[in-house]
């Protein structure tokens, strides 16, 4: 038997990212990633161009050191080195910037779970609910969240009024809406909310298989995780505010209704 070459044994991971503009975090179409040769004499990987969402790609990356630089017409470039353990997936965001900054230009987009996550790890394992992870986002990349809904058991995805599509479940009813453990109620369109490049993961689940601690729905519930430090973005993809402090308040108001009424 013929022994393979070292080389073709050594564990490869994929090193992936999203290039944005450092103030408005806004994805840059066009950009150019090289990964080149780094300082311990790696051997650099070449150049990708971002797409329609600003991502690029990088396939079967040894472990090493690279050279890592973005640019963009009108933004300044930036390099920096990048290590790759050769263990995990690395997924990146690399801000550019049309001003003379001084920025740190690598953003490791990769978090540990936040503790909101802990119940879902726990469901995922279990098999409870329709389950949409990360990876399968990156597999696809949809334009709109909802699309990454189509296969849920007895439910139905429908044009919403405004922007992106509905999910309707069983008996044509609409569930209710949680993010990062925030109730957004029934009425909110989940694709005006969140870009699917921010969510870690999604769970959908029918009338009272809804998990206890989200209270009780007749129609179900759909529960997105986002990563950390995940903007909300408007209808046209623009990032406006951070996450988090905007649903604190829609949580806020929701609960100031209800005790009005």
């Amino acid at each position: 038997m013929r022994a393979e070459p070292a080389a073709d044994l050594e564990p490869r991971v994929r090193v992936e990212g999203t290039v944005v503009e450092h103030d408005t975090r806004t994805p840059i179409v066009g950009a150019t990633v090289s990964l080149g040769s780094g300082p311990d004499g790696t051997r650099g990987r070449g150049t990708r161009v971002t797409d329609e969402a600003g991502r690029f790609g990088f396939r079967d990356v040894p472990a090493g050191t690279y050279r890592l630089s973005a640019s963009g017409q009108r933004y300044r470039p930036m390099s920096d080195t990048l290590h790759v353990s050769g263990e995990d997936d690395v997924e990146l965001v690399l801000p550019l910037s049309t001003q003379a900054l001084h920025l740190d230009p690598i953003v490791v987009a990769k978090e540990r779970p936040s503790i909101a996550m802990r119940g879902y790890e726990a469901r995922r394992r279990s098999g409870r609910g329709f389950v949409v992870t990360r990876e399968e986002i990156r597999e696809r990349r949809p334009r709109y969240l909802s699309e990454m809904l189509h296969r849920v058991p007895g439910g139905t995805v429908i044009p919403a009024s405004s922007y992106g599509y509905t999910l309707l479940l069983r008996g044509q009813c609409r569930p209710g809406l949680w993010i990062d453990g925030v109730p957004l109620g029934r009425s909110t369109n989940i694709d005006q909310l969140v870009s699917p490049n921010d969510v870690e993961a999604v769970e959908v689940f029918h009338g009272f298989e809804l998990p206890v601690e989200f209270g009780v729905d007749s129609c179900g519930g759909v529960l997105v995780w986002t990563r950390m430090g995940a903007p909300v973005s408007g209808g046209d993809g623009s990032a406006r505010e951070v996450l988090g402090p905007l649903l604190k308040v829609v949580a806020l108001v929701v609960t100031l209704l209800v005790l009005t009424r």
